[in-house]
């Protein structure tokens, strides 16, 4: 829980407890724990929820299962996963950096495949939370903290409980990135630890996913140019000022975080320069027009249609027969410009009353969402649409900068107003995120990413519980020449494999790529495993037997042998 640095304290003296945790207690401030409980509570309440209903990672959330269990194995990943943006590239790439699948390791290993991966997303989560509660109480004091709660909060909200602990790249990352925009406030208004924290989760970020390159790389730039200016304003040089900000501690965090992909660039495949060099490829970009539309669109949310405006804000939008997207049903230009002008001027005026006032903690904030939304607008533009048009998943950050835009300006104004560390603001505050955490606590799931599929979750279950009942497999080739695009069923049979022990192998370049070389066919196997669906289940190919089948979805093997007979 987050401890106070400054006058407001909450915690009286706890005795017959340890004297560390009495300090500990002393240090803490009852109201900003009050508001992190609010949003943490759900998160934990919808990970147990999830183990005790026999929740089951599909489709691409199967992945994180098999690659976590794989960590300190002779199939380390040394990279994320693979990325769809080799499809514009015209080589295989990965996500550039494994840390999710560390951190999911050791949950997996202790809980078991399914609940270890919700428990680990969950704690992941968990974890975010603490650092905006901590960051945002060392930058802006509790009511820094307040606000910063309050739009992780509606954050949480937003997702809804399903998502809190799915790990599928572009829901993991929606609560860190509300941490990445609070340690860069920190780094910006010269608050302790605010630059290793925001190197490290902006680190995360990249890692994670891709569509985080821009922000990551220019956020930590507007936080430093921020620090800088203040710098400067307040009669220090940018050298003796970047002395005081960049400690060898962020060093460190780059250098530990970064390691496995630079092992990889520079002993193994060379993701990052391949990364580097293929850019967002030759295809279609968002450009201009859209990019607006698309910014306006995640602005025009009111807070009764948030969490449909999840869904709806952008809709995934697939090409055309000629190949580009002849109309995405998104917000139309002129109330788009209109929107974001209206936001514009509401954050100007903010920024002035913030810099008349001296008020720095407000005015950092706001020069740092500044920051952040104009390098968000910029990556939409130029942004490569997806391998099957426009999709939101690439573009989740907008919904942060927009929360905490919003709770910025809240900041800014609660601070000018005389008598502003009032009970009564606090309380409110607090119960703004406790009323957002109680929202959030029933099961809500949102149709997005492979939770959109969340009904074949049962028959899954029962598909893969039949693979118990089957021995003699030795190393299975899986030959996925009969999976169809966009499948939710494959990797979760794989995944099932995997903690089953038994071993498995590919020969498909982008699953080779996936689950990495060490599971390439090598021409040898004992079994040859194919997935059939539909009509195709009750009529397999000659040579194979069904082991297992549910849903209109059937796991078909024969030896490995048979491939080769004449």
């Amino acid at each position: 829980m987050p401890p106070a640095d400054d006058g407001d304290t909450g915690a009286g003296t706890v005795r017959r407890i340890p004297g560390w945790i009495r300090g500990w207690i002393r240090g803490s401030d009852p109201w900003v724990t009050a508001a992190w409980a609010a949003v943490v509570v759900p998160i934990v309440v919808a990970a147990v929820r999830a183990v005790a209903n026999h929740w089951l990672p599909i489709g691409d959330n199967a992945l994180f299962q098999i690659r976590a269990r794989d960590v300190g194995t002779s199939h380390h990943p040394w990279l994320g996963t693979w990325s769809s943006a080799s499809v514009d590239a015209g080589r295989d790439l990965n996500h550039p950096g494994p840390i999710l699948f560390d951190l999911l390791a050791l949950p997996v290993r202790v809980f078991g495949g399914r609940a270890g991966v919700a428990l680990g997303t969950a704690a992941v989560n968990v974890v975010a939370v603490t650092l905006v509660a901590v960051m945002a109480r060392r930058a802006g004091g509790r009511g820094g903290a307040l606000a910063a709660l309050a739009a992780t909060a509606w954050m949480a909200y937003t997702m809804g409980s399903e998502l809190l602990f799915d790990p599928w790249n572009p829901h993991v990352l929606i609560l860190p990135c509300c941490a990445m925009l609070v340690a860069a406030w920190a780094t910006a208004v010269g608050a302790r630890g605010g630059l290793p924290v925001l190197l490290g989760v902006a680190s995360f970020c990249l890692q994670v996913h891709l569509s985080y390159a821009t922000l990551v790389v220019g956020l930590p730039l507007v936080a430093l140019g921020v620090r800088l200016a203040l710098g400067r304003r307040d009669g220090h040089g940018g050298a003796t000022t970047l002395r005081r900000t960049v400690r060898p501690a962020s060093w460190i965090v780059l250098a530990v975080l970064w390691a496995q992909p630079l092992w990889d660039q520079f002993f193994r495949d060379g993701n990052l320069l391949a990364l580097a060099s293929a850019g967002g490829g030759d295809g279609q970009r968002v450009g201009g027009s859209l990019g607006m539309r698309i910014a306006g669109a995640v602005w025009w949310q009111p807070p009764w249609s948030a969490r449909s405006r999840f869904i709806d804000a952008i809709p995934i939008t697939f090409y055309g027969p000629d190949g580009t997207l002849s109309s995405v049903p998104v917000t139309r230009m002129v109330p788009a410009l209109g929107l974001l002008g209206l936001v514009a001027v509401a954050v100007g005026l903010c920024i002035r009353l913030a810099w008349r006032r001296g008020d720095r903690p407000a005015f950092t904030l706001l020069a740092v969402l500044v920051g952040a939304e104009l390098v968000g607008i910029a990556t939409v533009v130029i942004m490569p649409l997806g391998a099957l048009g426009l999709s939101p998943h690439q573009m989740r950050w907008l919904w942060p900068i927009s929360a905490f835009t919003v709770a910025a300006c809240a900041f800014t104004v609660w601070r000018a107003i005389p008598h502003h560390r009032s009970p009564l603001a606090t309380r409110s505050a607090v119960a703004l995120a406790v009323a957002l955490g109680l929202l959030t606590l029933p099961t809500y799931s949102q149709p997005a990413g492979p939770n959109t599929r969340a009904d074949l979750m049962p028959a899954l279950r029962d598909l893969t519980a039949q693979l118990d009942e089957v021995d003699g497999l030795g190393l299975v080739w899986f030959d996925s020449s009969t999976v169809p695009l966009l499948d939710n069923a494959a990797a979760t049979v794989l995944a099932a494999l995997r903690e089953r022990g038994v071993e498995f192998v590919v020969d498909e370049p982008g699953l080779v790529r996936q689950f990495g070389n060490a599971r390439r066919l090598d021409g040898h196997a004992d079994t040859w495993m194919q997935m059939a669906y539909g009509d195709d289940v009750a009529d397999p190919p000659e040579g194979f037997r069904v082991v297992a089948v549910a849903g209109g979805i059937a796991v078909l093997v024969r030896p490995f042998s048979d491939r080769t007979a004449p």
